[in-house]
């Protein structure tokens, strides 16, 4: 579905803890919690010289997106996604944001859905995720399905 991906992978307990919270209350798959650096790339990027930051900030309340991609078979695929803001010191010109659940075709997340999540008490809001939590890795994201997705580098 996104072929490469760049992710800076975010290894915190609490963090893992709400994906798998948020998936369960959702329905949907669980995956490896990141931070897209970039995606859909024909090929893993060689990132040596991206520094690692010391810190992340979540900031804002989620939000639920929807965007159109094409899969390795040229079909059309809707996929929807709850995001989470964060600010990454390192990469300023990313719109980043930790995702917090998929869904591929089928139905996008509602405003009620966004507001189930407060209820699980898991306020990320200024929460802060140090540099040991955090690894920038290459992961095969070709799969339409989130939970199959995997860290090749």
């Amino acid at each position: 579905m996104f072929k490469y991906c760049l992710w800076l992978v975010v290894n915190d307990p609490k963090v893992i803890e709400q994906n798998k919270k948020i998936a369960q209350l959702l329905n949907t798959k669980p995956f490896i919690p990141h931070i897209t650096i970039n995606h859909t790339m024909p090929t893993p990027m060689f990132y040596s010289g991206i520094h690692r930051p010391n810190n992340i900030y979540f900031v804002d309340q989620p939000t639920a997106s929807t965007s159109f991609v094409y899969d390795e078979d040229n079909k059309l695929r809707s996929f929807h996604a709850i995001e989470q803001k964060v600010y990454v010191p390192y990469f300023k010109d990313v719109d980043a944001h930790l995702s917090l659940a998929y869904r591929v075709d089928g139905e996008p997340f509602t405003l009620q859905d966004l507001m189930r999540i407060p209820i699980l008490g898991l306020d990320l809001i200024n929460y802060k995720v140090r540099k040991k939590n955090l690894k920038i890795k290459n992961a095969n994201c070709w799969d339409d399905n989130p939970e199959k997705w995997y860290i090749i580098i």
